[in-house]
């Protein structure tokens, strides 16, 4: 498999996964508004949705660190511009 094939494949894996995320987040949302269980303090099954979609947040970008890996393991946290902002950012806070 070629490095742009790679490339491809992951991107359509964190597509797949960005939509499934996007599930989540709906599962998280109806289960905050459903009555039988918004009455509990410490909701085990918020929890484990808030759990699932952080997992699915994880793998997202760990494909994209294949990705960057494979385009010579540039971050955009590395480009010049984006650290001056971050250190403008740091400065201002």
């Amino acid at each position: 498999m070629t490095a742009t094939e790679i490339i491809t494949n992951a991107d359509k894996l964190r597509s797949k996964i960005g939509a499934i995320d996007k599930e989540v987040g709906n599962l998280l949302i109806e289960l905050k508004n459903s009555p039988k269980i918004g009455g509990k303090e410490f909701p085990e099954e918020i929890a484990n949705a808030m759990l699932a979609h952080r997992h699915l947040e994880d793998a997202r970008m760990r494909l994209g660190k294949v990705i960057q890996a494979i385009e010579g393991g540039v971050s955009i946290l590395d480009h010049p511009q984006v650290r001056a902002l971050i250190a403008k950012i740091r400065a201002d806070a």
